[in-house]
């Protein structure tokens, strides 16, 4: 569960809702008859968003058919999953990384299921300005992922609360769709509904629907988005936010180092050589740890290989080890007497500019002896596959 620094804690919980807002939502008839409510009968758009969550999840139990413990991963993402692997900004809003960025204040309206008759009536006829901010930020690949934030003016009431606007997508000839609009990323459920309760300001992040067949939204395109309060009436607000194409910026941002980068890497400029790398989490929730053997050749051309390992905080997205190399060692299945020692060698350093490609700045600093090879520069390898049908990218 995520804190935020808008809320006591984050709703993780909008999966379960599905259910809850479905019992809630009022009829046309009955909103249109709620004291001071004139609210537009969404009914429809409502019940085909929870449809779509429905047809989303029988497809994916039926994609995983006999293997119902297989993670893999959702072809219909809408950004890159190595883009929000802490989750959502836990600041929201950051003006100096987004992009693209708009933002308006509308009229959210107070809960609908508050106007049925012998119900809270100072809750069906709450309303509240707040602000709404639509940006862009940076994924590899030249990707980015579209938030959205809704934020609760400083003195909004602690007892009466608004409720989420119908939010819709025009792009191409889809028109008027009603996406995805998730708590958590790259899920395949995480769904939040119009009318669904605000209780405090959150951001949430723009998503696909899952499944073959349902229109999918390319983020990184031009897009028109709407928010609307639904109501007819005076109380009647809406935002519309017109998003061009998406321009990556020149020096994207590196990659945090995760277990996404856990593969093996070969040099497209050398043959035979290759690192294995592996990323994992040390269980501190603080760090992480990279190791490495990069299989290359000494200075007579036969095969060598060298091998380091260094702690990484959580959120670096470069990291230097301490490298080793072995000697004294025998081939199986002779038996080796006692433990071949390793002899320092030098430092490795690893940067990611995306998912597919790897960096390495390496220096000897020691004075190994002959044929151990030495050296100082820089070099990229690419990624040789995903791990268990996962992709970063």
């Amino acid at each position: 569960m995520r804190f935020s620094p808008h809320l006591p804690l984050r709703r993780t919980f909008s999966v379960c809702l599905i259910g809850a807002v479905t019992a809630l939502s009022l009829s046309a008839n009955a909103a249109q008859s709620a004291p001071a409510r004139t609210l537009s009968a969404s009914n429809g758009i409502a019940a085909q968003q929870k449809a779509l969550v429905a047809e989303a999840r029988n497809k994916v139990n039926a994609t995983r058919g006999s293997t119902a413990g297989e993670v893999f991963e959702n072809p219909y993402r809408a950004y890159p999953p190595s883009c929000f692997n802490n989750g959502l900004p836990q600041n929201g809003y950051a003006a100096a990384t987004a992009i693209d960025v708009q933002q308006g204040q509308m009229v959210l309206l107070g809960d609908p299921s508050e106007c049925l008759p012998g119900a809270n009536s100072a809750e069906c006829n709450y309303k509240e300005t707040d602000t709404v901010t639509l940006w862009r930020v940076a994924c590899s690949g030249g990707k980015s992922a579209t938030l959205l934030q809704i934020d609760r003016p400083a003195n909004h009431s602690t007892t009466l609360y608004p409720t989420l606007p119908l939010i819709t997508v025009n792009q191409g000839t889809t028109t008027n769709f009603p996406i995805r609009v998730g708590s958590d990323p790259n899920t395949f459920f995480s769904t939040n509904f119009a009318n669904q309760p605000l209780m405090a300001s959150d951001v949430f992040v723009l998503e696909n629907y899952y499944g073959s067949g349902i229109s999918q939204i390319d983020y990184s395109k031009a897009f028109s988005l709407t928010t609307n309060n639904q109501d007819v009436g005076a109380n009647a607000s809406s935002l519309a936010f017109p998003v061009p194409d998406y321009v990556a910026p020149a020096n994207p941002p590196r990659l945090e180092i995760t277990g996404y980068m856990s593969t093996n890497w070969s040099n497209p400029n050398q043959s035979g050589e290759g690192i294995v790398l592996q990323v994992y989490d040390n269980g501190d929730h603080a760090s992480r740890t990279l190791a490495f053997a990069w299989f290359t050749y000494d200075k007579s051309g036969l095969p060598f290989w060298l091998f380091g390992q260094a702690n990484v905080p959580i959120g670096a997205n470069q990291i230097s080890a301490p490298t080793y190399y072995f000697q004294g060692g025998t081939f199986q299945p002779a038996a080796v007497s006692a433990t071949v020692p390793a002899k320092p060698w030098g430092f490795v350093t690893f940067t990611f500019p995306d998912c597919s490609h790897m960096n390495i700045a390496y220096n000897s600093t020691s004075n190994p002896p002959t044929p151990v090879p030495t050296g100082q520069g820089s070099t990229n390898y690419t990624r040789v596959a995903n791990v268990n049908g996962l992709a970063c990218e």
